[in-house]
């Protein structure tokens, strides 16, 4: 499915609001056997933008299947278009971003709309990147190293975010410790269930992958995550104590630590039949 196609279905079914968005049916297609597309000999100008790779003379850079909107919202295909993107300012399809759909792509008829909208987005930014950057070119330039991690400093004044915007929002903000965690968790987080000290519990997600329960350390200091548009991994540490990894390989890696003094505190997650995002706070 093209992007402009997928702009088309969204706003339509906005505009009647009775459709609802179906969890793609195609096949899933190894990164390798994507069609790549040579870029025109003739271009005038080299388009920037991964969704609007088509140039033409009389509209400038227009989408993947070079139609537009008319004025009463019918699509029209625009003639003399050429294949144009400019191969240096549109980014590879990374090995994380792979991993991470390769991991998804199993799930996608138990997704939320909101979630299967990310997806859906995702499916077609995939296929759009690797016709520009094809995947043999990509595995020789970008191996993945697992120990390849972006450090972050975390706050006691702000959360540190992690992964997607799909799912609803559920947090808890007391200032208080998390001290027991149950675990859902295949090739992603299905689910996480927070017990706090005052007792409160925080929990969202499904019921895919299978299930664990950890005490978390006294003083959590350090949070690890994988994410990319969902929360592929998460492990809990401090001096002397860690919980098990749990999750898949997909997403980029980040380990947030806290700052002197403080300890993992105030929780928010977007969640829907898997956990989107997650964000942390050090204020406890």
């Amino acid at each position: 499915m093209m992007f402009f196609t997928l702009i088309l279905y969204y706003c339509f079914a906005r505009k009647e609001d009775t459709q609802s968005i179906a969890a793609p049916t195609k096949p899933f297609v190894e990164p390798w056997r994507i069609p790549h597309i040579e870029v025109s000999k003739d271009c005038k100008k080299l388009c920037e933008d991964w969704a609007t790779p088509y140039f033409s003379s009389a509209d400038g850079c227009v989408g993947l299947n070079r139609n537009k909107l008319s004025d009463d919202g019918d699509a029209v295909v625009i003639a003399d278009t050429r294949f144009c993107p400019d191969k240096a300012a549109i980014e590879a399809w990374t090995v994380e971003e792979e991993l991470e759909f390769e991991a998804l792509y199993p799930y996608r008829k138990m997704l939320e709309e909101s979630e299967l909208m990310v997806f859906q987005e995702m499916t077609v930014e995939r296929e759009m990147k690797l016709a520009v950057h094809p995947w043999q070119m990509l595995l020789q330039n970008k191996i993945p190293d697992p120990q390849d991690r972006r450090r972050i400093q975390g706050s006691a004044y702000s959360y540190r975010c992690f992964g997607g915007s799909g799912g609803g929002w559920r947090w808890y903000e007391k200032r208080v410790r998390p001290t027991k965690l149950r675990v859902r968790s295949g090739r992603y987080i299905d689910r996480l269930e927070f017990t706090f000290k005052d007792g409160y519990q925080l929990y969202g997600g499904g019921n895919g992958g299978g299930s664990y329960y950890t005490s978390l350390p006294s003083c959590t200091t350090i949070v690890l995550v994988k994410s990319g548009r969902y929360l592929d991994a998460i492990q809990f540490l401090s001096q002397g104590y860690e919980t098990s990894y749990y999750g898949g390989s997909g997403g980029g890696t980040y380990v947030v630590a806290a700052p002197q003094g403080k300890c993992l505190g105030d929780i928010k997650m977007q969640t829907g039949s898997l956990v989107d995002k997650i964000c942390v706070k050090f204020n406890a």
